[in-house]
């Protein structure tokens, strides 16, 4: 699928303000998995992490034309489903060493990230994300659906 198809079809389900749980996009192509937020401490503009079902999708975060009120960068996150996610500081999941990324294993509630001073900027989820070599990960931990 072409990327700007992916990003009408993901358009369609999508919502405005995002929170975990509530309304969560689940469909055969795309399954939201969590929340990424501007601000640290689940604060700020937020937009749906989402997981595409046929394979590894790179989701730049300033690309989300559909939600007027997207975050340019990721300060904190919530992964409610047992997924893994990588957040990188590059624009195109680029995991050049210059770059920061850290792999999330999900559910995790991450109110801040150590060394991420520009925060992240694009992202992939899925099941095969565990082959990319990262700065560091963070594994599951106490899941809280209602912090944001």
């Amino acid at each position: 699928m072409r990327l700007s198809g992916l990003f009408a079809f993901l358009a369609a389900g999508a919502l405005a303000v995002p929170r975990p749980h509530n309304e969560m996009l689940d469909n055969p192509s795309f399954r939201a998995v969590g929340v990424a937020f501007q601000k640290t401490d689940f604060k700020g503009k937020s937009i749906q992490l989402v997981k595409a079902t046929d394979g590894n999708h790179c989701f730049p975060v300033s690309e989300f034309p559909w939600q007027s009120e997207a975050p340019v960068n990721i300060f904190s996150v919530q992964i409610c489903k047992p997924e893994k996610c990588i957040l990188f500081a590059g624009l195109n999941c680029n995991n050049d060493p210059d770059y920061n990324s850290v792999l999330v294993e999900g559910p995790v509630d991450v109110p801040y990230f150590e060394d991420a001073d520009q925060g992240f900027r694009s992202y992939i989820c899925g099941d095969d994300v565990v082959s990319i070599q990262t700065k560091y990960t963070i594994h599951s931990k106490d899941h809280n659906a209602t912090t944001a």
